[in-house]
């Protein structure tokens, strides 16, 4: 499952680096995997947050990166419209496979939810890739000049408002109804809510935090990786039928008479155990008897011969 994201996510970066790489970046860097400087700020700030380690990857002349925050906090980062989950949650660190670099020298405007407050916030920080630190010679030809501040800020917004109509969800787990209320519960410990047509995450306190209101763009699984459908605004499992339940219900009573057995056949041994014993016990004392009764006849024997003598 996880090949098949990135792979999904290796395709979609290359045609997205291909759309906005024309007009923005010029050089040409040889094919490869380069370990490469990555610096991530706020777009609005002097936020920064350190980047513990950054790999570009270049196939054909397009360029995807992967990314390490030295936060665990981070659970997803959009750019170009595309959403990348952290690959390993509460690892201590945030990783991000296959994003696309549209440019190198070149301040990419990006979106990232943090859970470091009280409440996850989705913030706008921007990833600058310095070509200075890739090997000599990988770098053929020059970069074009960097546009004015002015029109990157325009381009900003721009991206921005794509990246919001654009962003889908994926979230798979245990899965409860309550009516028109579904609940998911992931394997890393988030839940979400999907009502009223709209998607939530539940946050730390309990309070729910809307992600989307296009259920169009939210794909969901249960834990069996089945994935559900969307029909007149809810997810529906295909999968399940009346049938199943039925075979798991004949399952469950069979399981209930087999886990049965153990219980019958252990209260029998016991009661043959002591059966056994009481009767060892019985046996025991009648010996015990007749012994004691031989010994007072012979000590009455001895008597008489005592007497007689």
């Amino acid at each position: 499952m996880k090949r098949l994201k990135r792979l999904t996510t290796f395709v979609l970066a290359v045609i997205f680096t291909f759309a906005l790489s024309v007009n923005v970046f010029a050089a040409t860097v040889a094919d490869g995997d380069y370990a490469i400087s990555c610096d991530l700020k706020g777009m609005n700030s002097e936020t920064k947050r350190v980047i513990k380690a950054a790999t570009l990857h270049v196939a054909g002349g397009q360029m995807t990166a992967d990314v390490t925050i030295d936060s665990e906090h981070y659970t997803w980062m959009s750019i170009d419209g595309i959403t990348f989950y952290n690959e390993y949650p509460g690892g201590g660190v945030s990783t991000f496979y296959g994003i696309p670099v549209s440019a190198l020298d070149t301040a990419l405007p990006i979106s990232a939810e943090t859970t470091a407050m009280s409440s996850p916030h989705v913030i706008d920080y921007t990833l600058t890739f310095a070509s200075s630190s890739l090997p000599a010679g990988v770098i053929t030809e020059d970069a074009a000049p960097v546009e004015t501040e002015t029109t990157v800020v325009q381009e900003e917004t721009t991206v921005e408002e794509t990246t919001t109509a654009a962003q889908s969800f994926t979230i798979k787990g245990e899965i409860k109804e309550d009516g028109d209320k579904m609940t998911v519960v992931s394997a890393n410990g988030k839940t979400y809510v999907i009502e009223k047509g709209k998607l939530f995450e539940v946050s730390d306190n309990g309070d729910l935090v809307e992600l989307t209101d296009n259920l169009e763009n939210v794909n969901v699984f249960d834990s069996n990786n089945n994935k559900l459908s969307l029909e007149n605004g809810k997810f529906v499992n295909k999968n399940a039928s009346d049938s199943d339940d039925k075979i798991l219900t004949t399952t469950s009573d069979k399981g209930d008479s087999k886990s049965a057995a153990p219980v019958v056949i252990a209260i029998v041994i016991i009661a043959a155990v002591v059966v056994v014993c009481l009767v060892v016990v019985f046996i025991r004392k009648k010996n015990k008897l007749a012994g004691d009764n031989n010994q007072t006849a012979e000590t009455k024997e001895n008597s008489d011969n005592n007497d007689a003598e």
